[in-house]
């Protein structure tokens, strides 16, 4: 910038926050007016008739949020799920939103309507917190709103609406930066603030974006760090002290998911090879059906990934991020080029080897979420451009050249489509849209920023509308939603269950039937699809019907319970029967019909005893229990650690009753002759304690991945509770934190208090 135009900035930027525009959008008419914009884009969920049911939000977010309102409402604290995968860790799985002060939205008015609310509620927190964020960086109201609605309305925050973890993570993201920087600048209270504001969105469960946040409030600080070296140590000493505070304030939650995590079978195998936008992919930000195809349920689909249908921004949007960008001072501009273009390497797939080489990438799994990074960062960026734009009043010639160019490409690589994608002239025709959508806003933006008077301000407004409109149409689809009813009517195949599969002692199995591997790969419609998930009991609706399963659908889950998902997942006929039969899978689907679940009379319960323990190494446990030789009935395989404390035992007449799964609790009654072991088709884990007549009793592994107990001859009565001691020990450190910042509070507010005038 030359020295006339420093001299002149403090004069225009008043000026340009004095204009009708600046005056309109202030703090709380741009959070009601916001609502209403997205009371009319969501009318027919906020109202109640209809309802998400697009993908995740249907078959994973909703019988989450079932399951989780259904414990509240019983006065527990679910620790852990006994109707997924045999058994599993709910708390800790984190997304399941079980500690997230925000889930009170879903969990007290009816479902699905308030889970509905809760996601576009998030939606607006998210753009009210890019308005603030904006406003405190740029001064600009204008800027701010433009900053906003693109944050909140780009096509991958839309995305999120089916998730209600990542859409409540992105809704906090800008209130953690901005909190951050003011009390690494400031101290006090402000310090308080950021660890209160941060832990609320680490409580959300969305690992990607919460690393993503801090990555990003870490390089604004070491950006001020450079720029402001004053008192650098007490600054960097503020960081570490949100951090800690952050972590220890959710330890209650972060200590029993890294518990899991450690035990769990996620790691980054599938990473680099997998769900990647590709090297031309990046051009979806501005035509957004480009290398895409359309389901039956009317959503489009990426070629090459399915982790997000839209990362659509528009032409405006990124003419805007160029031109903060390139106004910004010299290292800034660098340190953005460096993390933008890295972000998109890794997400188009073409920095495999960096993946490969980082365990925390690894931990992502699916490159394509490094496209956060630009939807994140390319609203911030815009703000600055539009407000350098406003203080200027005039536009680069680089910015209009650079977006000339870039649509150019994108015309280009149009011409040449993969086979399986829509239709040329559906592509081009939608890309002339969002061209023409465009060009007209920058239009208007250009010229509005001359105009005086109501006159600049309608042409704002004008700007804003088509930039709402560009996101929200941008694709046909993006959320498309069913009637509500469809939630709440009841099941047609409850009845074809007995009664100890309603009471969750016996479990059923969706099988991989072809007319379910047809819903999700031939052209259902969205009633059609939700309608076979939900009778087929797949992925997590077992959770909204009460009804257990040997599977699930979940984002950590131990390494056994890969392997028995893995033997499971076969067609009926291939089904191991000796270990369906141990897992108690009373009912499954047939091969030819979903709808169809025949009964299973050689299952068995989910409780047995009196089998004749067999020895081998812990490897080789499961190809014997997966093998057609095994007889659960007779036969239990445990690892060889174990064969001299047990290799007395042998074949016993016994019996066992009053079977009880329920949460975390396992209680049943039996009879032995002689001593013998117990089998428990349940996931083994080190939170279970086995008690025998109230007499703490050691828990086994057998048959790879479940639990036995020795059970001395007579009558007893047994019991086993599951304990999560990570998160017994993180309830103190959270608590012990919580009184700490009450405390701080108080102190801190008594410190700033004038002295009283004697």
């Amino acid at each position: 910038m030359k020295n006339g135009d420093r001299s002149a900035r403090p004069e225009r930027t008043a000026s340009i926050l004095e204009d009708a525009g600046g005056r309109c959008l202030t703090p709380r008419n741009f959070a009601l007016g916001f609502a209403a914009v997205l009371l009319c884009l969501f009318h027919r969920v906020l109202l109640g008739g209809e309802s998400f049911a697009l993908g995740d939000f249907s078959a994973f977010g909703y019988p989450l949020a079932h399951f989780h309102r259904t414990s509240f409402w019983n006065g527990e604290l679910p620790l852990w799920n006994s109707l997924s995968y045999t058994g599993i860790p709910w708390l800790a799985q984190w997304n399941t939103l079980c500690l997230y002060p925000g889930s009170l939205l879903y969990l007290i008015p009816p479902l699905p309507w308030s889970l509905n609310l809760y996601c576009v509620a998030h939606l607006h927190l998210a753009g009210v917190g890019m308005y603030l964020l904006t406003r405190k960086w740029t001064g600009d109201n204008v800027a701010a709103a433009f900053a906003a609605t693109a944050y909140a309305l780009g096509g991958l925050t839309q995305n999120c609406l089916m998730w209600p973890n990542n859409i409540a993570a992105l809704a906090w993201l800008p209130f953690v930066l901005l909190t951050l920087r003011t009390a690494i600048q400031t101290g006090g209270r402000t310090l308080l603030l950021a660890i209160v504001v941060g832990s609320l969105q680490m409580l959300t469960g969305a690992p990607e974006i919460i690393l993503l946040t801090w990555l990003g409030g870490a390089f604004v600080a070491l950006i001020d760090l450079h720029e402001l070296p004053i008192k650098r140590a007490r600054r960097i000493l503020r960081f570490g002290l949100v951090v800690i505070g952050i972590a220890a304030l959710c330890a209650i939650q972060l200590f029993p998911f890294l518990d899991l995590l450690r035990l769990s079978s996620r790691t980054g195998e599938s990473s680099g090879r997998s769900w990647v936008l590709g090297p031309l992919g990046w051009i979806r930000m501005i035509a957004p059906l480009f290398e895409t195809r359309l389901k039956g349920t009317g959503a489009i689909f990426h070629i090459g990934q399915a982790w997000t249908h839209s990362i659509y921004l528009g032409l405006p949007v990124i003419w805007l991020a160029l031109h903060g960008l390139i106004s910004m001072p010299p290292l800034r501009r660098r340190l953005c080029i460096a993390v933008l273009t890295s972000s998109l390497l890794l997400t188009t797939g073409l920095a495999n080897k960096l993946l490969e080489a980082v365990p925390i990438a690894n931990l992502m799994r699916y490159p394509v979420k490094f496209i956060l990074v630009w939807m994140i960062a390319l609203p911030l960026l815009a703000a600055f451009g539009l407000h350098r734009l406003r203080s200027t009043r005039r536009p680069m010639l680089t910015p209009l050249i650079g977006m000339i160019l870039l649509a150019c490409l994108a015309a280009a690589v149009l011409e040449s489509p993969k086979p399986d994608s829509l239709p040329i002239e559906v592509v081009k025709r939608n890309f002339m849209w969002r061209v023409l959508l465009g060009a007209a806003s920058i239009a208007i933006c250009i010229f509005s920023v001359r105009a005086i008077g109501a006159k600049g301000a309608a042409c704002q407004g004008g700007a804003f509308f088509l930039l709402v409109c560009d996101l929200f149409f941008h694709q046909p689809s993006l959320h498309p939603s069913i009637d509500a009813h469809w939630y709440t009517e009841p099941n047609p195949v409850m009845a074809n269950f007995s009664d100890p599969v309603l009471r969750g002692t016996h479990r059923v199995h969706p099988g991989r039937s072809r007319q379910l591997q047809n819903n999700f790969n031939v052209d259902a419609s969205l009633q059609e699809s939700f309608i076979l998930t939900r009778v087929s009991m797949s992925m997590n609706w077992n959770l909204v019907e009460g009804l257990a399963k040997a599977v699930g659908f979940y984002s950590l889950w131990l390494p056994t319970q890969s392997d028995a998902r893995e033997a499971l997942f076969r067609d009926a006929e291939d089904l191991p029967a000796g270990l369906a039969d141990f897992l108690a899978i009373r009912n499954l689907t047939t091969v030819e019909n979903s709808f169809d679940w025949p009964l299973r009379d050689s299952a068995l319960a989910p409780v047995t005893i009196g089998m004749r323990p067999l020895f081998g190494d812990a490897g080789e446990l499961f190809e014997h229990v997966r093998s057609e030789s095994f007889d659960p009935r007779s036969q239990i395989w445990i690892p060889r650690d174990h064969e001299a404390a047990l290799k007395n035992l042998a074949d016993a007449k016994s019996a066992v009753a009053d079977i009880l799964i329920e949460g975390g609790t396992i209680r049943f009654s039996c009879t032995a002759q002689e001593d013998c072991l117990a089998a428990i088709a349940v996931t083994r884990h080190p939170g279970w304690e086995a008690r025998v007549d109230d007499v703490i009793s050691p828990v086994y592994p057998a048959n790879h991945g479940y639990m036995a107990i020795r059970i001395p001859a007579g009558q007893h009565s047994v019991s086993l509770v599951f304990r999560d001691r990570a998160f017994e020990f993180g309830r103190w450190v959270s608590l012990v934190t919580l009184i700490g910042l009450i405390a701080a509070w108080g102190r801190l507010g008594a410190q700033a208090a004038p002295p009283k005038v004697t």
